[in-house]
């Protein structure tokens, strides 16, 4: 796996700025790493602009097919697993994101184009699955990941092809912490936020 996740493409990382081409994350995870698109917004309850909610972090990327395949990957479980093994567990910094090993250059074009298309679809689920919740006198937009979770496992079974993991390995990867994260009647926002 020698390369590391960036190393291949221009990037910089930048807090609330947006533009094309760009995948966006907060710091502070909850059951899921989310990576956005488009990143959630934040209004005042009372009226006024959306903005950018919280600490947002921007990874810019040179054309769309990085930006798509990126998106897949860092939602995986494979990188949740990545993150939870060799982070804190508790913030998602810089340089969690650059180290994860992924070398898109080695990635083949079956497996690139079903991660584009699965990021389509991560995202289109990620706005169905938006709602607001009220914090300090704002409504802010918050994703609900565990209904997206399907498209999670698609992603992470393409990864698992890329990587060469067996059926054990994906097994583990797909189910790691499987009641916390899925949990019945669980209360806990999961956004992140």
């Amino acid at each position: 796996m020698g390369t590391t996740l960036l190393s291949l493409i221009p990037f910089r990382l930048l807090p609330t700025t947006v533009s094309f081409d760009t995948v966006s994350f907060f710091r502070v995870p909850g059951y899921f790493c989310q990576f956005f698109i488009e990143p959630p917004m934040a209004k005042p309850e009372r009226g006024g602009a959306r903005r950018v909610r919280g600490e947002l972090n921007v990874i810019y990327f040179t054309d769309e097919d990085h930006q798509r395949v990126f998106h897949a990957v860092l939602n995986s479980s494979t990188y949740l697993q990545f993150y939870c093994a060799y982070t804190d567990g508790r913030h998602v910094n810089p340089s969690d994101v650059k180290e994860f090993p992924f070398d898109y250059e080695a990635i083949t074009g079956t497996y690139r184009t079903q991660l584009i298309g699965l990021s389509k679809l991560l995202e289109s689920a990620m706005k169905q699955h938006m709602s607001y919740r009220r914090k300090s006198g704002l409504l802010i937009e918050s994703v609900d990941s565990r209904p997206t979770k399907p498209i999670l496992d698609d992603i992470d079974r393409v990864l698992a092809r890329h990587y060469g993991f067996n059926d054990e390995e994906l097994d583990f990867i797909i189910n790691y912490d499987i009641k916390y994260r899925m949990g019945a009647g669980d209360t806990e926002d999961n956004d992140g936020a």
